[in-house]
């Protein structure tokens, strides 16, 4: 899957790294409203640091 796959020449982030990895749940049809150990789901997690891209993602998604 091209979605985590790096090339040799590439450089991610942390930021870069959740965006593919929800991507890919949400490409898979996993449901992610799920929560975590502080009852945070990915949503909140994604609001809370700031990271549109990764909202905008699950706000388009039907897996929530």
């Amino acid at each position: 899957m091209d979605i985590i796959r790096l090339r040799k020449d590439d450089t991610l982030n942390d930021c870069d790294i959740f965006l593919r990895a929800v991507k890919l749940l949400v490409k898979s049809g996993i449901k992610i409203n799920i929560e975590g150990i502080a009852s945070n789901t990915l949503l909140d997690h994604a609001s809370i640091t700031k990271q549109a891209d990764v909202l905008r993602v699950l706000l388009g998604s039907k897996n929530l």
